[in-house]
């Protein structure tokens, strides 16, 4: 009979052992895992030709490929948070045309957050665009309640997915909009450039890379004592 080579077949199937669930996206995770049910179906028996292998190990290799990382439970708080806290703003202190690009930016938002197929690249990218809607709304009351919301606002906010920098200039118009808010004597000029600081620092916020996964295709793998690359 002739001898059917399945170590690329077996290679494939140990490259799947470790990965967690939960670290991948919904979609991406099951269809691996029905590509790796079928692989070592082929792999347990012994009437597959090579062609048959050969081909299950390479729908594994590309389902491996197509694997999508999920956000981290914190980086999902984090947009929620986000979420819960743009929807706190009222409609009547901004201009029609800002508010309703707040709103847009909340539902595409709260889409993003309730699929579970959004990848930690989409969930990240969600937190910039709410950050910027908010940091783009145009006040229409008297600037010192304006202030005073975005202070609040932007006080509660996690600086933990920003970089050092972006998140440094942010905590510093903070702190120089609260000094403002205490201070009876301040003039409207000086509010207002307080605030148009504080929504300029919001909206240059940049979001860390998200951590990729490391165990790529062609990496040394150790399986059952066995090395293969």
């Amino acid at each position: 009979p002739k001898i059917v080579n399945k170590s690329e077949l077996y290679r494939s199937i140990g490259m799947t052992k470790d990965l967690v669930k939960s670290k991948y996206t919904k979609g991406s995770w099951d269809s691996l895992q029905n590509t790796i049910y079928y692989a070592n179906s082929i792999f347990k028996r012994n009437d597959a030709d090579q062609q048959l292998v050969d081909d299950k190990a390479a729908a594994l290799d590309q389902a491996f490929g197509a694997l999508v990382t999920a956000p981290t439970q914190s980086e999902r708080d984090i947009l929620q948070s986000l979420i819960t806290s743009a929807k706190s703003y009222p409609k009547s202190y901004y201009s029609a045309d800002s508010y309703a690009a707040l709103q847009s930016a909340i539902q595409e938002a709260v889409r993003a957050a309730a699929d579970e197929n959004t990848s930690a690249e989409a969930n990240a990218a969600q937190i910039g665009k709410l950050t910027q809607a908010v940091a783009r709304l145009k006040p229409v009351v008297d600037n010192r309640e304006v202030l005073k919301v975005l202070y609040q606002a932007y006080s509660t906010l996690n600086l933990s997915p920003y970089t050092t920098d972006s998140a440094a200039k942010l905590r510093s118009a903070l702190q120089a909009a609260g000094k403002l808010l205490a201070n009876q004597s301040a003039t409207q000029g000086q509010i207002d450039q307080s605030a148009a600081t504080l929504m300029s620092a919001a909206l240059a916020l940049k979001v860390k890379e998200p951590p990729k996964d490391t165990l790529k295709k062609g990496a040394m793998l150790t399986y059952k004592n066995l090395r293969y690359k």
